[in-house]
């Protein structure tokens, strides 16, 4: 199942194509906390990776911010809604 979660994903995010054909204006928010279980840090890193080398290459991919949330953990929906809640507010303004 990783196996079919990855592609599809990484179809979504880094296809040219589909960025293009389908939803064109989707902007992506990528939001992980600072002492976040391995796997979701691991996630973060590795599509932030990706996107780099993909602006790099010239390629035309979904538009995405990044944040880390210093503090914050795998829960920080229950632990600190109001952080996340403040974070997603601030990440989702147009620059």
């Amino acid at each position: 199942m990783q196996a079919t979660l990855r592609v599809q994903a990484h179809k979504a995010l880094f296809d040219q194509e589909v960025v293009s054909s389908f939803f064109p204006a989707v902007h992506i928010y990528h939001i992980s906390a600072e002492y976040t279980c391995s796997y979701c840090m691991w996630g973060y890193m590795e599509n932030f990776r990706l996107y780099t080398e993909a602006l790099e290459r010239g390629e035309r991919v979904r538009p995405t911010k990044f944040k880390l949330v210093p503090g914050g953990n795998h829960f920080l929906h229950c632990d600190a809604p109001e952080l996340l809640l403040r974070e997603i507010i601030e990440g989702s303004v147009a620059e």
